[in-house]
């Protein structure tokens, strides 16, 4: 089959099973999942079946000493159902147009429209019906040897009752639509799967070795391969740094905006972002085996957990389609019993319960909604763990909101800068020496600091003894032989400051944080972020589902935004 086709290897016990996916797109809705379990369950060598109805997709666990993929194949292909083994990062589609039985029943059809001014055309009809009905045929005798009652069935049924009666028109009509119908879900469910698909495209498709500069597929790189990774380009597969040092976004695996520093022996993941520098990676992974690789798998995993809808409306159509068949046999026998009622009449109505009420529509429509709700969460780097937990989301009440690079840009700017003796404080000596410390910190308000005290002129130092990073408090180090420290609100009340903090200071709205010596409070600055501009719009809409909001920092930005 190949190296890339999907397949893994499991140990139970002595035995080794393979696990083997297999693209079948001949599934168009849940009804079909039995018909797979009966195909499949009584061949030799199968442990456990798993069919995926929006991916078109069925995960076979067996003995590969008993039986081979390319007969589990066989035995779906017989039925019709147009499988092959799946292969990774290739996504199969179905038509992009209707078949030719589809199109050939459609053109009968217009023509036999045209009876109405030359009676003999009504003949052609019954054209439109030979043409369109032998795939319906072939899978309604399939459902029927395995004793099931499904979509084809009753198609099958009202298409011989229009027959009967001498309405071909009708019958041609119920082909062509019928079969046009399939088209439009499997195209529906095509959709679907190239959701999930695109989340393996976040990664690069290519790598480049950096001992060659040779750019290859990132599926002929082996383990250990040191490969080249430039500013501005995706990391290909799952790495270590050799050299070099840059900010990468991992907000397509994490969500989080803020870019993160990698130096020497940092982990890197496929499908982030090499933002600033020049990295050297030591691949740990094959693409496969990826990080984007799982959580494409994830996802498609999650479409197996049903929501509660999802099993309801299963549950439901196992007993609603007998029901339905029961009526309809039920509305034809009506007239047998009283001799008033017309017999074509209520023929003819039973017909039209049979294609009307049909439940195909109905059952399929939840499983695709569901994987495209999934694939495009997975895409902005939300992992939802199945449909039960993203019908959840439907019922929330309260939301919590982290603020930076959530509801704000993530940009910060300095806004103030405060001293409680500025007659008497060297104001530029101290903002040198803040923007020396800051330009040793990797947090995110370091840098517009930093940029704050170089549009005034002054640089950082290079002098920084005992640098140090005070966990949860702030930063503190040596400068011109003085110790500064610098921090929130928390260290603040340890060293004593805040109460030399002058009352009349507004610095609500914005991070504060307050510097000095560990004898001495000197002053405050005051950073900001940008509100992003769909930050509104979001939380108004949230409130007007009446959803309770919150922010992890403190409730002013989230009010701020609501406000507008």
């Amino acid at each position: 089959m190949g190296r890339d086709a999907q397949m893994s290897e499991i140990t139970a016990g002595d035995t080794k099973l393979c696990k083997t996916t297999f693209n079948v797109l001949g599934i168009c809705c849940p009804s079909e999942v039995s018909l797979i379990e009966r195909l499949l369950q009584p061949l030799s060598g199968v442990e456990r079946i798993s069919v995926n109805v929006p991916s078109k997709t069925v995960t076979v666990l067996h003995d590969p000493s008993l039986i081979q993929p390319a007969q589990i194949v066989r035995a779906l292909n017989q039925a019709r159902l147009d499988a092959s083994v799946r292969v990774v990062g290739q996504l199969k589609s179905g038509r992009k147009w209707p078949s030719p039985y589809t199109l050939a029943s459609g053109v009968c059809l217009i023509i036999a429209l045209f009876h109405y001014l030359y009676h003999p055309l009504r003949w052609v009809a019954l054209g439109a019906i030979a043409v369109g009905i032998l795939p319906i045929m072939q899978r309604s005798f399939l459902a029927i040897r395995n004793f099931m009652l499904d979509i084809n069935v009753l198609m099958l049924i009202a298409v011989v009752g229009t027959i009967g009666l001498g309405d071909y028109l009708e019958g041609g009509t119920i082909v062509f639509l019928f079969t046009l119908a399939e088209w439009l879900e499997s195209r529906s469910s095509d959709k679907a799967r190239a959701e999930i698909s695109s989340v393996m495209n976040l990664a690069s498709q290519t790598a480049v070795i950096e001992e060659s500069g040779e750019k290859i597929s990132v599926k002929d790189v082996a383990i250990n391969t040191v490969l080249s990774v430039k500013a501005g380009e995706v990391i290909p597969l799952d790495g270590i740094v050799v050299s070099g040092s840059s900010s990468v976004d991992e907000s397509s695996l994490t969500g989080e905006s803020l870019p993160v520093q990698k130096e020497v022996e940092a982990n890197v993941w496929a499908g982030t972002m090499n933002l600033t520098g020049y990295l050297s990676v030591k691949t740990v992974a094959l693409a496969e085996e990826s990080t984007m690789a799982r959580m494409a798998k994830l996802v498609e995993e999650a479409q197996s957990q049903r929501s509660s809808t999802e099993e309801f409306v299963q549950k439901f159509a196992k007993y609603y389609t007998p029901v339905i068949v029961l009526a309809a046999i039920a509305m034809t026998l009506a007239p047998l019993i009283d001799r008033s009622l017309g017999f074509r009449k209520w023929v003819y109505k039973a017909l039209v319960v049979l294609v009307t009420a049909c439940p195909c529509a109905l059952v399929i429509s939840t499983p695709v909604a569901t994987a495209c709700g999934l694939a495009h969460a997975a895409k902005t780097g939300l992992l939802i763990k199945g449909g039960r937990y993203l019908e959840a989301l439907g019922k929330l009440k309260a939301i919590a909101f982290d603020k930076t690079g959530t509801l704000t840009e993530g940009i910060f700017r300095v806004v103030d800068v405060k001293f409680v003796e500025s007659e008497t404080i060297d104001e530029e000596k101290w903002l040198s020496w803040i923007a020396s410390l800051e330009s040793r910190s990797s947090h995110p308000m370091s840098v517009a600091i930093v940029s704050y005290c170089r549009q005034k002129g002054l640089e950082p130092s290079a002098e920084v003894k005992d640098f140090d990073i005070l966990e949860g408090e702030g930063i503190c180090g040596v400068v011109d032989n003085h110790k500064v420290y610098i921090g929130n609100v928390r260290l603040s009340n340890r060293l004593g400051w805040t109460e030399y903090v002058p009352d009349t200071w507004d610095i609500r709205g914005a991070t504060v944080g307050y510097f000095g010596t560990e004898e001495k409070f000197v002053g405050a600055f005051s950073v900001a972020d940008s509100s992003r501009p769909e930050a509104a719009e979001a939380l108004d809409n949230l409130k007007a589902g009446s959803i309770l909001l919150f922010s992890f920092f403190h409730i002013h930005p989230v009010n701020s935004l609501l406000k507008g």
